[in-house]
């Protein structure tokens, strides 16, 4: 994992390459990353300053976990572990260190999204719709609620927006196809964005742009989303061969 200043100068190593690493986030004040990384044995929550020093992890479990999200202070960090369970369960643990706690109870969790400020977060689960994908709002004591569970759905980790009222998700539509929308946090609906082959990804800090990714001929690219017009940007485009 490689830092690397955006006006130029010197990049600088904070996680050497002794194993995967994926999943990145930045914390919310910017002093820390969070990632997932098999360097251990198993795939696990690491955290490192960014400033120097040793990446840690948060436990030892002979588990994976495959989520994790920053609470939007940035003093604990959730994530979805198979630990002591017979699906997966969202659990949090504190930044500053200590023991992880369970937050919910259900095995069905499946990834989790957060944001910079908020309290909510947003879990893809598993539905009582005979197995169907869906998202849930989780709120700090455990209670969830239904967003989407119409059809399949898949959320991103990047996936709440700034304000906290909405969240891009891959959505299954009618005939079997997916895509991108945005769906209201509180459960009221969703609209479809983007075409068929691009996918959205991450909204801008201010909330008015979603970056995106689309694939031609094999090759991926990346634009963005303008939210209030719907105008689209490719930012970059890969010589066809």
């Amino acid at each position: 994992l490689v830092v690397m200043p955006v006006g130029g100068g010197a990049s600088r190593t904070v996680v050497p390459a002794v194993a995967s690493v994926s999943n990145y986030m930045w914390s919310p004040d910017g002093s820390k990353i969070a990632f997932l990384s098999d360097r251990s044995g198993f795939t696990h929550v690491w955290v490192v300053d960014v400033a120097g020093g040793a990446p840690r992890e948060f436990e030892s479990w002979q588990s994976d976990e495959i989520s994790f999200a920053w609470s939007g202070d940035g003093t604990e960090i959730y994530f979805v572990s198979y630990h002591d369970s017979k699906g997966a369960d969202v659990w949090k643990v504190p930044v500053a260190g200590g023991n992880p706690r369970r937050v919910t109870t259900d095995g069905r969790a499946q990834s989790i999204a957060g944001r910079t400020g908020g309290t909510d977060l947003y879990v893809g689960t598993l539905s009582a719709r005979a197995g169907q994908a869906a998202i849930e709002r989780l709120r700090p004591d455990g209670h969830q609620q239904v967003v989407w569970d119409k059809t399949n759905a898949r959320v991103t980790y990047q996936a709440a927006s700034p304000a906290g009222d909405s969240l891009v998700a891959q959505v299954e539509q009618p005939g079997g196809k997916w895509r991108s929308m945005i769906i209201a946090a509180n459960g009221g609906g969703g609209r479809v964005i983007l075409g068929p082959n691009e996918f959205a990804g991450s909204w801008s800090p201010d909330g008015r742009v979603i970056t995106y990714d689309v694939t031609t001929s094999g090759e991926s690219d990346i634009g963005v989303y303008d939210v209030a017009t719907g105008a689209t940007q490719r930012l970059t485009n890969t010589p066809e061969k």
